[in-house]
């Protein structure tokens, strides 16, 4: 009898011990999709993140060069300058900008296509829950969509 009770203990303790154990796993599980979540730390830190984006901002701005004196440039240099056909480049500035506004909206269209496919599926999983609900006997064939279990 002493043996039974002891047994039960010990399963008790192992089923307290899992459930425990499957507690701790989800709680790293949520902290670690908290740590690598950016909208969580834009959040939390919102004046960190603005200095961030001004430091980044001020390294990545072209500096204006100072103009170097006519004395640097020799007079082959300048007469080869003059006679060579200039290419007007956009500035650097510009095409930065214009890299960077790329890059955005890429970001931004990559994000609304997540949220979008995000948004279908719980719609779908909506609509298949409801489905169920009103017709329990029958199973939700996705090959045949809503007509599924109408008898038709």
């Amino acid at each position: 009898m002493n043996n039974g009770k002891d047994a039960d203990d010990l399963r008790r303790q192992l089923a307290a011990a899992r459930a425990s154990l499957s507690r701790d796993a989800q709680a790293v599980a949520s902290d670690a999709r908290t740590l690598v979540d950016w909208r969580h730390h834009l959040r939390a830190h919102p004046w960190l993140a603005v200095g961030g984006a001004a430091a980044v901002g001020f390294l990545l701005a072209p500096r204006r060069r100072r103009k170097s004196a006519a004395n640097d440039v020799s007079p082959a240099q300048a007469a080869a300058q003059q006679a060579a056909p200039s290419t007007i480049e956009p500035p650097k500035a510009r095409v930065m900008a214009a890299s960077l506004a790329t890059t955005v909206a890429t970001m931004m269209l990559r994000q609304s296509a997540s949220i979008a496919g995000q948004l279908a599926l719980a719609w779908l999983e909506n609509r298949k829950q409801r489905h169920q609900e009103m017709e329990p006997d029958s199973t939700f064939d996705d090959s045949r969509g809503a007509a599924a279990g109408r008898g038709g």
